[in-house]
């Protein structure tokens, strides 16, 4: 991965100055110094690009310490593209390298380079460890800021924006400014803002919420994103985040999953990790979840749509996810995350922070946020829906038709759909409403099919079935149960309420219809249909039965049918 260490470390010409002599290397240089030379440390003077910096969090001691990542124009050739860490220790906050922006530049004297965990690592102490020793000093100059980049005289230019003290000699000679031009003009390559992500590439796998489905189960994945909740266990508990990007991620039937695999790819994490690899978790199962973010939803429509994602963080490692604040509008709101690890359960996308996870607070993706909005405004409930839109972009509401797909028909085709993040958020209102929603059923319940027909005593004292089955729907931004009875049970079951302990026939016809529903096709032969991801048009009531009770509500599916036979023949003629 290494050349050959140089003959030296100096990388220019030596410069004297009145504040002492000063020689430059590169990260390379000084770490082959280490390798090659047989030393534990190198003390060296570098110039290098910002690609990332942490929040100052609290060391065991009375130092504060942040977390930089930098890069030179070697470290890509040393394969470290994604930069080497720093270390910086002060004992003021004040005095921290905090960069502006990613991209900037920072000149180092006195810095410490060591190996750590088989990589480079730097460190500054900018609190002198005996009465001898010269601390770390650095400036930062600012980098390539891209189309944002402000006209400034040369002088103003080239002079930095934060010094480590009033000591620190900071008078910028042409040697200095060479060497800033020159990171200046690698600034897309080395992490200017041309990058769209800062931190380790893990393994070329940065994605959106809507590419994970993209990533094999062994990789790790890097999200840019915004936290939208946070539910914390207790101090000696799990650390569960929401975050969103606005995108939808892919639906996967539960039975369709390679959970052997998946447990398989996680072989080599920690067991606390493994322990997290449990069920699947419903933001409404938790009341304080659900109230934090319908508040975050009134405040804008984009918030309505697309999927939340879990990020679980175990009990050992939630110091180092401690300063993620989804109530922050700014920093600690819209975070980037890097080597997650990705699977599923019961269809559901779920992320684990390990060990070699990592985090840093970013600034709003203006672009993801754009996309939302339009997203709300055009009211695309998920972009994995066929036929939502057609060929020339108008989407079915406008047309006043239902998406022809969908096995189910409502008799308010043409009107506005509705996420289920939204109508779960409006429980707190305590107000009884009629939903549209375009979603897939993917569980349902009581388990055996004998038990969907409960038997009923009449007024007159007769026996009688009916209907009592609760069905869990699902869209790309959430989950709610609603009761399934007549009159829509019947029709969509094609079979009037029974005995089904007794009749096989009708029984058999139900079995076929809940598959159906479901998305599930046992019959594999060529030319017949196979699993799918069934998207469903339903209407959704919502109701409130104890007066004085919760803000919990009630859902119940109405004025839902199935496809009439006439509409899937031509169905078949159009295919």
């Amino acid at each position: 991965m290494m050349g050959k260490a140089a003959a030296t470390t100096t990388t220019g010409p030596k410069e004297t100055r009145s504040g002492g002599s000063y020689e430059y290397t590169t990260i390379r240089n000084a770490y082959d110094a280490i390798v090659h030379g047989h030393k534990n440390t190198v003390t060296a003077n570098l110039y290098c690009t910002i690609l990332e910096c942490s929040n100052v969090r609290s060391t065991k001691g009375t130092d504060q310490v942040v977390n930089l990542k930098v890069a030179d124009a070697t470290t890509s050739e040393m394969d470290y593209h994604e930069g080497v860490e720093l270390l910086c220790f002060s004992k003021d906050e004040s005095r921290m390298p905090l960069p502006e922006s990613k991209g900037d530049i920072i000149r180092m004297h006195r810095v410490t380079v060591q190996e750590w965990n088989g990589k480079p690592q730097l460190v500054g102490r900018m609190s002198q460890s005996n009465g001898k020793a010269i601390p770390f000093s650095f400036l930062l100059f600012r980098g390539n800021r891209g189309s944002s980049q402000l006209q400034f005289t040369e002088e103003e230019d080239f002079k930095p924006y934060k010094i480590s003290s009033v000591k620190t000699y900071s008078k910028v000679v042409e040697v200095d400014k060479e060497r800033i031009r020159e990171l200046r003009g690698q600034g897309a390559q080395l992490g200017g803002t041309a990058v769209a992500a800062a931190g380790p590439k893990s393994e070329d796998y940065s994605r959106t919420l809507e590419g994970l489905h993209e990533v094999n189960a062994s990789h790790k994945v890097d999200i840019l994103c915004k936290v939208v909740f946070l539910r914390d266990e207790g101090a000696f508990g799990v650390i569960t985040f929401g975050v969103w990007d606005g995108t939808d991620v892919k639906p996967v039937l539960a039975r369709d999953e390679t959970r052997d695999e998946d447990k398989g790819a996680l072989i080599d994490a920690h067991p606390e990790v493994l322990d997290l690899v449990g069920g699947r978790i419903l933001a409404q199962d938790h009341p304080a979840v659900v109230a934090k973010l319908a508040e975050r939803v009134r405040q804008g429509d984009e918030l309505k749509y697309g999927s939340i994602v879990l990020v679980r963080v175990p009990e050992t490692l939630r110091d180092a996810v401690k300063y993620i604040n989804p109530d922050l509008k700014h920093k600690g709101s819209w975070v980037q995350f890097r080597q997650l690890r990705t699977y599923r359960v019961d269809g559901q996308v779920q992320a684990l922070y390990t060990r070699e996870s990592s985090w840093t607070p970013e600034d709003e993706d203006g672009d993801l946020v754009r996309s939302a909005r339009e997203k709300a405004e055009r009211n695309l409930v998920s972009t994995w829906i066929p036929g939502l839109v057609n060929d020339d972009h108008v989407h079915v509401r406008e047309r006043g038709v239902s998406v022809h797909d969908s096995l189910t028909r409502t008799r308010h085709a043409g009107q506005r759909y509705s996420t289920i993040r939204e109508i779960v958020c409006s429980e707190g209102l305590r107000t009884p409403s009629k939903y549209h929603v375009l979603a897939r059923i993917i569980g349902y319940g009581p388990k055996e099919l004998e038990d969907f027909c409960r038997p009923k005593r009449k007024k007159d004292g007769t026996e009688a079935f009916a209907y009592s089955v609760v069905v869990r729907i699902e869209d790309s931004t959430g989950v709610l149960d609603a009761q399934l009875v007549d009159p829509v049970a019947s029709d969509l079951f094609g079979v009037t309420p029974r005995d089904l302990r007794r009749d096989k026939e009708a029984k058999d016809k139900v079995a076929s219809r809940r598959d159906e529903l479901l998305g599930y096709y046992d019959d594999y032969e060529e030319g017949k249909d196979k699993d799918k991801a069934q998207w469903l048009e339903l209407c959704v009531f919502s109701f409130f039965p104890n007066e004085g009770g919760g803000s919990w509500a009630n859902y119940r599916l109405f004025d839902t049918t199935w496809k009439k036979e006439e509409e899937e023949e031509e169905g078949v003629r159009a295919d």
